[in-house]
């Protein structure tokens, strides 16, 4: 693929903390032009470990990273907006793809995928609610006063765009009722739990941006702009709580959190497990693993056999006789972890990748949508600084929060994935793609540091005196994340996150952009 189409497949980084633990690396895939080649995409994450956590290639192997991480593929809609889904005249939405499909089933004909379709409709709702509610945020972060005008009629269309969304849904739910006999068993309840869920993320994420809204002294423009932005929310917010008691929702503010919190939870599941892509194991027998493992049987029958010789040759009483009959024992014993660790260690000397994973297209094919395939692939290696390439080592370099440090005071944990999307006909819609999301659990590294506390004790100019304090104990993660496109450019964003003992205290984006590099 050449430069020219590389915008076609692009290519979306986005770095977060999932909990307490755990970081999350996301990473969207669209779907290539129908007959066009496998589109290959590579990521190639390192992790940059401080001496200090303990961690290396003898006493954290490099496949460890496999245990302590998940990668989770799931389609998504990328781009659409909310006033998509509220348009019933919209190609991308799928309320108008599952509309049509109940219309077909009442007309007589069978039809299936109505159940994995409302949940496809209640994820991207979900997704694009907190895309649109974060953009927001981000532009009222750096927006001027005399700016905060137009930021007031990004609130109200964005207000007026959840409660268009919630008509649908509800349009879908009382087509449904009425037409239940005919309907697939579950649709009814599917799209339920579609406006329940929707309901509490419209209030989670319409709740945060009033109460960032408090806080904006940026956006103090001497009109009441920032109060009449809070309104707007709070009548939002009215409107969607009277509907909420009317279907019986449960809310935060009436009974126990616990048991909200928990019905989120199966929720937010029952919506999005039919966006999860299928990933299996290709299946193949790989020329390198059996190629090892005959190399390592021959070297274990030799070694065998060459222990027998004293007792073939009659030498066995003499003093040479029995060392070698002893280990003619030995031989025998060990026979078969010689093989395991011959075989092991040539299959990791000769295999390029760790696992290779097949991508199935089930569901939009299953719906009617289109195909897809596509093949993944990974490996994890510790390396030195000076063994990564020249350019990861000048991202590294970049906004350092100590100056001149060595080098030589970090291991570097690198992991490459390849991904490669090819599509059939029918051809999925415009916008559509795959999320790829890569889940790193960091408590086994946490555990390794010393206590998050640090008692000092020094001298207060502004006291004139001794003083103690304590002083959080922190350390930094720095993690640098290259892409390489489709059309070969690569891209790198650095990211630090700040950890200590327990928890992972926060992610920084180091530079507001990708670099583009050679």
């Amino acid at each position: 693929m050449n430069a020219s189409q590389d915008h076609k497949t692009p290519f979306e980084l986005e770095a977060y903390v999932r909990d307490h633990h755990t970081l999350e690396l996301a990473r969207f895939h669209a779907f290539p032009e129908s007959g066009t080649p496998p589109v290959w995409t590579t990521l190639d994450l390192y992790i940059f470990v401080p001496a200090s956590f303990g961690a290396g290639p003898s006493t954290w192997p490099a496949e460890m990273l496999y245990r302590q991480s998940k990668v989770a593929v799931r389609l998504r809609a990328k781009h659409i907006t909310l006033e998509e889904l509220a348009d019933f005249e919209s190609p991308r939405n799928p309320a108008v793809r599952l509309l049509q499909r109940m219309e077909e089933r009442i007309a007589g004909n069978h039809c299936s995928g109505l159940v994995p379709l409302a949940r496809m409709l209640g994820a991207d709702v979900s997704d694009v609610l907190r895309d649109e509610v974060q953009a927001i945020t981000n532009q009222l972060e750096v927006v001027a006063p005399e700016d905060a005008h137009r930021m007031l009629r990004e609130v109200e269309e964005l207000c007026t765009s959840v409660l268009n969304v919630l008509d649908v849904l509800d349009t879908l739910r009382r087509h449904a009722i009425r037409n239940q006999s005919v309907h697939e068993p579950g649709l009814l309840a599917t799209l339920t739990f579609a406006e329940e869920y929707t309901c509490a993320l419209i209030d989670e994420q319409l709740s945060k941006l009033g109460m960032f809204l408090s806080t904006a002294e940026n956006l103090r423009d001497g009109h009441g702009t920032v109060l009449r932005m809070n309104m707007t929310i709070a009548h939002t917010l009215d409107v969607l709580s009277k509907m909420r008691r009317r279907r019986g929702f449960i809310t935060p503010d009436v009974g126990k959190p616990e048991l909200y919190g928990y019905r989120l939870g199966l929720l937010k599941k029952e919506l999005q497990q039919s966006l999860y892509v299928d990933t299996r194991p290709s299946g193949r027998d790989p020329f390198v693993a059996n190629s090892a493992a005959m190399i390592a049987a021959a070297l274990a029958a030799t070694w065998a056999l060459l222990a027998q010789v004293p007792l073939i040759t009659g030498t066995l009483w003499s003093w040479q006789g029995l060392v070698f009959g002893l280990g003619a024992i030995f031989a025998y014993v060990l026979k078969d972890r010689i093989k395991d660790i011959v075989k092991r260690r040539l299959v990791k000397r000769w295999k390029h990748w760790d696992n290779e994973n097949k991508i199935l297209g089930g569901p939009l094919s299953n719906l009617g949508w289109g195909h897809f395939s596509g093949r993944a692939r990974e490996r994890v290696r510790w390396c030195a600084v000076d063994d990564i390439p020249r350019d990861v080592r000048r991202i590294r370099r970049f906004h350092r929060t100590v100056r001149s440090a060595a080098a030589d005071l970090e291991r570097v944990l690198h992991y490459r994935r390849d991904v490669s999307l090819s599509v059939a006909d029918p051809v999925p819609p415009a916008g559509f793609g795959l999320q790829e999301i890569l889940r790193v659990r960091l408590a086994d590294l946490l555990r390794r540091l010393d206590d998050p506390i640090d008692n000092v004790t020094f001298y207060s100019r502004t006291k004139r005196r001794f003083v103690q304090r304590d002083i959080p104990r922190v350390y930094h993660l720095n993690l640098i994340c290259m892409v390489t496109t489709p059309s070969g450019k690569r891209k790198g964003r650095k990211f630090r996150a700040v950890v200590n003992q327990k928890e992972v205290i926060r992610l920084e984006s180091v530079g507001n952009q990708s670099l583009e590099l050679d």
